[in-house]
């Protein structure tokens, strides 16, 4: 397999096989994704960049978004490529089927214009994460938000994950995390229950379900729990 990592200002790299090669792209990579057909969509400071077997493309999206500062890239199950963008035009999505590029903004419906980051969770489903508050793009169109009123305090949202009970973890700058069930808000994590930082970066599941979580403050790890019922006891912290 093959690992690709975004840096801040050397570009993107690949390592394959103890292997290691630099694509310099002269600015910084904030995020990438792989889809199906082995591109490669990596999110910069000046628009999304596409790679086909680490030769540069170009498309409707690469072009549209050029310019821009794009937070965060991801793959839908249909194939769609998600960019968050820090400014309008909001949230993205791209079929590269079609080109066609669909846009969220406040003025229709989004929460904030101020993207970091969105995921899809079931099939046409997703969740966007912006600086001012969280909305959940519905397959049908209609779009619920979330800020402060609604039970999310810290309304800047850095990060977003699905696990493996179908809980939602909201990552926030400051707030900790947020856990999520059925659009509600079910419970809170912070460092006051042993989490390392409340800045939250990264969060995933290795493949014993295990959680770890990246912050400003270092790296915290759990054992599996049921999350949709409650929170972690302990973590071990690095």
């Amino acid at each position: 397999g093959k690992i690709w990592l975004a840096t801040d200002r050397s570009g993107v790299g690949k390592l394959t096989h103890g292997k290691f090669k630099m694509i310099r792209l002269g600015l910084t990579a904030n995020a990438l994704a792989e889809d199906a057909a082995g591109r490669v969509w990596v999110g910069t400071d000046a628009g999304v960049r596409c790679y086909e077997q680490e030769t540069e493309v170009t498309n409707t999206l690469t072009e549209y978004t050029k310019g821009l500062r794009v937070r965060h890239v991801g793959v839908m199950q249909n194939g769609n490529i998600l960019v968050s963008c820090y400014t309008k035009p909001g949230q993205l999505q791209y079929s590269p089927t079609t080109g066609v590029i669909k846009s969220w903004t406040t003025d229709n419906g989004l929460i904030g214009n101020k993207v970091r980051v969105a995921i899809e969770t079931t099939p046409g489903e997703i969740y966007v994460g912006t600086t001012t508050g969280l909305s959940i793009i519905h397959a049908d169109g209609s779009i619920k938000s979330f800020k402060q009123l609604d039970g999310l305090e810290n309304e800047y949202v850095m990060c977003l994950y699905k696990d493996s009970n179908d809980i939602i973890w909201i990552g926030t700058d400051g707030g900790g995390i947020y856990l999520m069930k059925n659009e509600t808000i079910i419970s809170r994590i912070t460092s006051e229950d042993g989490l390392i930082g409340n800045v939250i970066f990264k969060i995933t599941q290795d493949k014993n379900n295990n959680y770890w979580i990246c912050t400003g403050s270092g790296i915290s790890r759990c054992a599996p729990f049921d999350s949709a019922h409650g929170i972690p006891t302990s973590f071990e912290n690095i």
